[in-house]
């Protein structure tokens, strides 16, 4: 008798391949490595002119080309397109990468017998002022078969607020890939440079970068804040190049622009720094321990505290204390010793997060809904 090879299909369903975020960028990194075991293809809501991250060959691409801008139109819009494309590229399991894509593929991928998986990439607790965006939430987990989470915080959210059972929510953290972990280069922590990375908006907390800089630099005269990140900055009147100059700290805190790849660049930094309002779970802070760099963060929902272990490899501080964070920042600056103790411990807490760890959680995953 011969043995059945048919693979798994496995469909990944994003707003646009040539979406810079860190939600395409990381099903990107899923769909390389998935392709290595099950066939995909990616449904793109909207297509694509570039890719804004390298695909692997072997990953299809299907455009649904929806044109309306306001949700309840995409949702008839796609009903078609995407039950069609479903037929001639047929999968087994879809993965929704966040809620709007979720949302539109409910009816198609019942009528086509396909499951159906939300992957958030948020947290509920940090939008609950959104009415609109709870409720999206709220129609994906208790439509879709599964519900990822990227934190366990978040998943007692998702079993506590909306009632969904224990066994219909996972806790799958983004993973640091392979080639990362065995190329990343050890920080310097003899260099008196800060590190932050991420969108120049308030939600990543430039403000409070900058009222953070006001406290810590003048104490500090040898040490400089390099950001790197695209300016997004005129949507909330914020302007992060304007108030660096106004506070006399343009010479002292760099904007960097864009790297192109963070072996580049997180090598000669001694400390890794993160001021954000929310985050889901923070790629920065990930990368950061891949490299060893010492991280300080704001004690936000959610993340941060899944990776970082106060007085470990890092320092959580008290949101949104300028004064607290400032110090604890300022005494990291002042103690080498204390940065190398810190950079070994970043390193090791790196290997929770490996792409060879999370991704054995995605295939059982995938196994489970095919069973």
């Amino acid at each position: 008798m011969m043995m059945d090879t048919k693979r798994t299909r496995v469909g990944i369903f994003v707003s646009s391949l040539q979406d810079m975020g860190g939600a395409v960028r990381v099903a990107v990194s899923m769909a390389n490595r998935m392709a290595d075991d099950y066939d995909v293809t990616f449904f793109e809501l909207t297509g694509h002119e570039r890719l804004a991250f390298p695909c692997d060959e072997r990953v299809a691409m299907v455009a649904l080309d929806a044109k309306e801008a306001r949700l309840r139109g995409r949702m008839g819009e796609v009903k078609e397109s995407m039950g069609a494309a479903l037929r001639e590229h047929p999968v087994d399991v879809m993965f929704g990468i966040g809620g709007e894509e979720t949302v539109v593929a409910i009816r198609p991928c019942r009528k086509a017998g396909v499951k159906l998986v939300f992957c958030d990439h948020g947290a509920i607790v940090n939008q609950l002022d959104s009415k609109s965006t709870t409720i999206m939430r709220y129609l994906c987990a208790r439509l879709c078969d599964v519900t990822v989470s990227l934190t366990e915080q978040n998943a007692a959210d998702y079993r506590s607020r909306f009632h969904i059972p224990a066994r219909r929510v996972t806790v799958i953290p983004n993973w640091i890939s392979r080639d990362l972990l065995d190329s990343a280069q050890m920080c310097d922590t003899s260099a008196k440079r800060l590190l932050w990375a991420g969108r120049l908006d308030r939600e990543k907390g430039v403000d409070n970068l900058l009222e953070i800089a006001k406290r810590v630099l003048p104490d500090h005269p040898d040490w400089t804040w390099d950001v790197y990140g695209s300016a997004v900055l005129g949507a909330d009147g914020f302007d992060f190049a304007a108030e660096l100059e106004a506070a006399g700290l343009a010479d002292r805190v760099n904007l960097c622009g864009v790297y192109k790849d963070v072996r580049d660049v997180f090598p000669r930094y001694a400390i890794g720094t993160l001021t954000s309002y929310r985050e889901g779970l923070p790629l920065f802070l990930l990368e950061g321990s891949a490299f060893g760099l010492p991280l300080v963060s704001f004690d936000v929902d959610t993340g941060p505290r899944d990776i970082i272990t106060e007085g470990e490899n890092g320092c959580l501080i008290e949101p949104y204390d300028h004064d607290v964070y400032a110090c604890a920042l300022g005494r990291l600056m002042d103690d080498e010793d204390e940065r190398a103790r810190m950079s070994a411990a970043s390193r090791r807490r790196a290997d929770a997060f490996s792409e060879d760890a999370i991704y054995e959680k995605w295939k059982a995953l995938i196994a489970r809904c095919v069973s």
